[in-house]
């Protein structure tokens, strides 16, 4: 038995760590942005370890100086629900121009547990607008079917327009990793040269003795 107690501390051993990283898994809702167009950038509202859920209102805020919101589409996580609108939904173009928070509303008959894509905006870049534009997510509400709150960590997003990259020193990041990059290959070629012509030295001389 004393020889068997070690391998059973294995499968036991799992199964501890199994449960340990399934309740630490938090249900988390957050924002990715890409660019799609010319001045056109998409901010896609996801969700991750949803315990379930019957309903939310959810809003996303920004500066409407320098984005403007452009339509709203549901996504395939949630779309088994019963309503689902938005503030912008049928909205006037020229009303949008005004418009600083999305708001977008869900609501099903029973929890849904899935992740995945809740919901993405499409948002026009003012025309010489630059720089970094924060979204804000405010959660005014999301709950199950039981009619009990549940709690998300909510994570925001970043629209990137032009010049809107990180920077060091004023320089933007990707600028600087190119010229690190290309400074490094040139390195690596210098010195290829030089243990190239070292080892052709004593070929040369050995030749040169020959002769």
């Amino acid at each position: 038995m004393s020889r068997l107690y070690p391998f059973l501390l294995i499968p036991i051993s799992l199964l501890i760590v199994t449960a340990t990283n399934t309740q630490a898994a938090t249900p988390e809702i957050y924002i990715t942005t890409r660019e799609i167009g010319e001045r056109l950038h998409e901010a896609v509202v996801s969700v991750t370890n949803n315990p379930g859920i019957a309903g939310y209102n959810i809003a996303i805020e920004f500066d409407s100086t320098r984005i403007t919101p452009v339509s709203i589409t549901e996504g395939n996580a949630l779309s088994g629900g019963m309503i689902f609108i938005s503030n912008i939904s049928g909205m006037a173009e020229a009303a949008l121009a005004d418009v600083d928070t999305v708001t977008a509303v869900w609501g099903s008959a029973a929890d849904v547990a899935a992740d995945g894509v809740i919901y993405t905006i499409v948002f026009s870049a003012a025309e010489n607008a630059t720089g970094r534009v924060p979204l804000h997510i405010v959660s005014r509400g999301i709950g199950n079917a039981s009619e009990g709150d549940v709690e998300f960590t909510l994570t925001n997003g970043v629209i990137y327009l032009s010049g809107g990259f990180p920077t060091i020193a004023g320089t933007s990041v990707p600028m600087i990793v190119a010229a690190v990059l290309t400074a490094a290959g040139l390195i690596f070629l210098i010195f290829f040269l030089i243990k190239r012509r070292r080892r052709e030295e004593p070929n040369s001389r050995f030749k040169k003795l020959k002769r």
